[in-house]
């Protein structure tokens, strides 16, 4: 990959790492509101958890586990939790509605740009 940018391994390690951290978030919000959310650095996740070494199988497994979480958050939002909130270091107050759908966006920026990154391997085979 060029400087500064993600292999689709690091981006798949990225996606569960945002999992991790933002679904902890939620529950946070929902048990206790305004609560302040710890600070993270993503781009010292990938690296310390060196994604880029992962090989097929670990990757899937990875995913297998980002489902097995997102699930999880997904039946903690079936409840009335929407206006929930906690404190984000940057952003402020964040409801968990906000949450959510930071979480959503976030994540189709990223299958975007395995998208591209897939369709450019193709064009250049």
């Amino acid at each position: 990959m060029g400087e500064g940018k993600w292999s689709i391994k690091q981006i798949a390690g990225h996606l569960y790492d945002t999992e991790e951290v933002w679904s902890k978030r939620i529950k946070q919000a929902i048990s206790n509101d305004h609560t302040p959310f710890q600070s993270y650095d993503p781009e010292m996740y990938v690296k310390e958890r060196a994604y880029e070494r992962f090989n097929v199988q670990e990757i899937k497994a990875l995913i297998k586990r980002l489902k097995e979480r997102r699930s999880k958050t997904l039946h903690l939002l079936e409840n009335d939790t929407w206006e929930q909130s906690g404190l984000h270091p940057e952003e402020g107050v964040m409801t968990v509605q906000i949450l959510a759908e930071t979480i959503a966006l976030h994540e189709l920026h990223h299958l975007d740009q395995i998208k591209a990154i897939m369709s450019m391997s193709e064009s250049s085979a």
